[in-house]
């Protein structure tokens, strides 16, 4: 797993950031990403189908910036997919997949890509996220997932930065917002997840790339802001809901054995739909419990219809 670049060269790193409908965000991202001191550098922007003019806009200000058009929103999955297939054909040594409503260090990519070459036993890497504002509190400074609660953990949550999480760490898990991660890793593990179309699909990502036998990593002097809930409208949408409790239950279902995703359900029950139904209760937001039941009637139904799929391949395979 030596993922060390040839002596006198430095690794290319290609940052992917997704917009759909949201130029402001897009453009202030972009803007922090032209002081990037890191080079060499590709900056890819996969437009997901925009309705706002972000094409034109992105393409007349941005020229230094790959813009690839998908003429359709394909989810955080199918758009940023598409941007890793460009980026590992132009050769890339890395892969960061940025959330379009960050900002960033200008000197966050050296930190990532130091440490990624100083640990071969390390495939994917996080830096420090705040909040945007307030700038000084803590988003995530390296994070756990629980597939027995199909939940993760950040840790640091909402923490002003004293320097308590200044020390480099092993994590388990790695969050989308600024993933990390080693063109060997992807060749290794593949493309992220379409079914989960967005939410899940980064402790999805995390799970395999450790059952590959590669680490997570934490990089605290690697410095990142995000606009917390800035690429969706509310955190507990209908839409959000129903993926989020969709994705939830696949999740687990897709990485654990039967008897611990029955053990799972249990806690799922009171964890997921009991905590949020009285939540959704006490704040009147009536309308997303039906989006809650939604999503679990969905993951059942595609399921049974994806396990009926690989049964069917099975038997043409056998014959």
């Amino acid at each position: 797993m030596d993922s060390s670049p040839p002596e006198g060269t430095a690794p290319k790193v290609a940052v992917i950031v997704l917009n759909w409908n949201g130029l402001e965000d897009t453009a202030a991202c972009l803007e922090s990403l032209a002081k990037v001191a890191y080079k060499p550098v590709e900056i890819i922007v996969v437009d997901n189908g925009s309705i706002d003019g972000s094409q034109r806009f992105l393409r007349e200000n941005y020229p230094w910036a790959t813009l690839i058009e998908t003429g359709q929103n394909l989810g955080f999955t199918g758009g940023n997919n598409v941007g890793i297939r460009h980026a590992l054909e132009r050769g890339v040594d890395y892969i960061l997949l940025l959330n379009n409503d960050t900002v960033v260090a200008h000197d966050f990519l050296d930190a990532l890509v130091k440490t990624a070459v100083r640990r071969p036993d390390v495939g994917i890497l996080n830096p420090k996220i705040y909040y945007f504002d307030p700038p000084e509190m803590i988003w995530y400074a390296g994070g756990e997932l629980s597939l027995y609660r199909g939940i993760s953990k950040h840790f640091g949550f909402r923490q002003i930065d004293h320097g308590q999480f200044d020390s480099e760490q092993e994590v388990t898990f790695v969050t989308g917002c600024a993933f990390f991660i080693k063109r060997e890793v992807v060749e290794a593990i593949g493309l992220l997840d379409d079914y989960f179309f967005c939410y899940s699909e980064d402790a999805d990502w995390t799970i395999r790339t450790r059952k590959a036998g590669y680490k997570g990593f934490y990089v605290p002097s690697s410095r990142i802001w995000h606009k917390v809930g800035g690429s969706v409208q509310s955190a507990k949408s209908d839409f959000v809901m129903r993926m989020g409790t969709r994705n939830a239950l696949y999740l687990v279902w897709k990485h654990t054995s039967k008897y611990q995703f029955i053990v799972f359900l249990a806690v799922f029950a009171v964890n997921w739909l009991l905590r949020n139904t009285i939540s959704c209760i006490i704040r009147g937001n009536y309308r997303v419990i039906p989006a809650m039941v939604d999503g679990v009637r969905a993951f059942i139904a595609e399921t049974k219809q994806r396990r009926s799929i690989m049964q069917s391949k099975k038997s043409k395979h056998d014959k």
